[in-house]
């Protein structure tokens, strides 16, 4: 079982690269949330989905609201 959570946690984790290339920020904070809900451990999720807050949707008009603080712990 945890071999699958560890490749839903890299496909997650492509997805939100891929997204982020795209300037797609949305859907790339959507895909390192989905990453953390398989593995609330997983600090490289953690960190893309700070560095995004951080860098791009802080800046972003259209996206309102904090950092899912939740997720984070």
């Amino acid at each position: 079982m945890k071999q699958l959570a560890d490749a839903n946690v890299a496909v997650w984790m492509d997805i939100g690269r891929i997204a982020e290339s795209m300037d797609d920020f949305e859907r790339a904070k959507t895909a390192y949330e989905m990453a953390i809900k398989h593995n609330h451990d997983n600090l490289p999720a953690k960190k893309a989905l700070a560095l995004l807050y951080k860098d791009k949707l802080r800046s972003n008009d259209k996206v309102c609201g904090q950092l899912p603080i939740h997720l984070l712990t």
